[in-house]
């Protein structure tokens, strides 16, 4: 069977508008009905259900990111993400060690992050209520993402505008021009900016993790430090902020009565866990066929792009047990929301304790937060899902 034939026998109609407003109903949908769907204007076949989406992950050999074309590669440049075996393994040995707790990472959460977080609380405590996604969430991330890479002259405002900016080429799946002018205006600043940055630091070293980076010995060209502090940006910026937004939310929608008096750090990984569970921050994983091969029963030739659903994944009924609830005592742990196998988030040490401190210092600078009912949570997004704005009174 061709490749026409068999994406007409197993095509899905889904308009992107539908999909970033609440791609959840869709997603159960597709699981019981038709668990791998082509769909024409993403230009790719849908994996829903945990089991495809972890075989997608897990096996490299059949299901690869080096893709050819890449989008991620077009909008990125070439990087870890974008690569397969040794060239991968390479390239994320290189670039994890800054951000694990034995690397940078671990002198600014001990030593900084909760002064951050608690200077954003100082400037609004006053003020009884607080849209939390922009006065809290997004400069908090911001600024932790951006004191570890070592750019302290950038403003916060200017990371977030530069994140964003990147962010949508990553979800212009339908090739939007206006959105694809925003994209190439911050790719540009930005390569700028870091090509700045990598010759201060080799002539004038750091603690920075960009500065790790151009040491002798580390095997990393110019081009691969650019693009892949790029990849950085645009997942280690949005995710955390979304994090921590998800998980203030969550606390005070789903522990009415029975929040715990001095909440431990075990209590926190594990609540941030079923939160990162239940409102995945990112939406899939591309890959691309190596072989024919057979996935959630559709034998597939060789050349096809799969996405992985990691967000349908994360509510699979056939996996999850009431996958759509909140149970922060599940015996089931091994959610997706950080990918599987190979790429798997490097910044995962990081992002979790930039959720765990935004989110614990907040709720306890001000144990009387509460939702702003008249001003209901506005959550939407694909690729990227997360709150638009979440506005909260005391």
């Amino acid at each position: 069977m061709t490749s026409e034939t068999l994406r007409k026998q197993y095509a899905e109609d889904i308009p992107l508008a539908e999909l970033e407003a609440d791609p959840y109903p869709i997603f159960r949908r597709l699981q019981a009905e038709k668990p791998l769907a082509w769909v024409e204007n993403l230009g790719m076949w849908l994996a829903t259900r945990y089991e495809d989406v972890v075989h997608v992950l897990k096996h490299p050999e059949l299901f690869t990111a080096e893709t050819e074309p890449s989008f991620l590669a077009d909008v990125l440049g070439v990087s870890m993400l974008t690569l397969e075996g040794e060239e991968a393994r390479r390239i994320k040995r290189a670039m994890q060690p800054p951000f694990t707790a034995g690397g940078r990472a671990k002198g600014f959460v001990r030593d900084e992050l909760a002064a951050i977080a608690h200077a954003r609380v100082d400037e609004f405590i006053a003020d009884g209520a607080v849209e939390l996604m922009t006065r809290y969430a997004e400069p908090v991330s911001t600024a932790s993402l951006k004191r570890v890479l070592g750019l302290d002259h950038i403003s916060t405002q200017k990371m977030w505008d530069l994140c964003q900016g990147v962010c949508a080429g990553l979800a212009n799946f339908e090739g939007n021009p206006e959105l694809d002018a925003v994209y190439q205006a911050a790719k540009a600043e930005l390569e700028e900016i870091l090509r700045a940055k990598i010759a201060e630091v080799r002539s004038a070293p750091d603690e920075s993790a960009i500065s790790y980076y151009v040491e002798p010995g580390r095997g990393l060209s110019d081009q691969e430090i650019i693009n892949n502090v790029r990849l950085m940006i645009s997942g280690g910026i949005n995710e955390p902020r979304d994090g921590i937004g998800m998980v203030v939310y969550a606390y005070l929608t789903h522990l009415q009565g029975s929040r715990p008096a001095n909440p431990d750090r075990a209590f926190w990984l594990k609540f941030i866990n079923e939160v990162l569970r239940l409102y995945s921050p990112v939406g899939t994983a591309a890959r691309m066929t190596t072989q024919a091969t057979t996935l959630a029963g559709v034998e597939l030739p060789k050349g096809e792009f799969i996405a992985g659903c990691l967000s349908a994944a994360n509510r699979d009924p056939g996996f999850w047990t009431d996958p759509d609830e909140f149970i922060i005592d599940r015996t089931q742990k091994d959610h997706v929301a950080f990918s599987q196998g190979q790429h798997r988030c490097l910044g995962l040490w990081l992002g979790l304790n930039e959720i765990l401190v935004g989110a614990s210092v907040l709720l306890e600078r001000i144990p009387q937060l509460r939702l702003d009912d008249s001003q209901p949570l506005k959550i939407s997004g694909f690729e990227f899902r997360g709150p638009k704005t979440l506005h909260l009174a005391w």
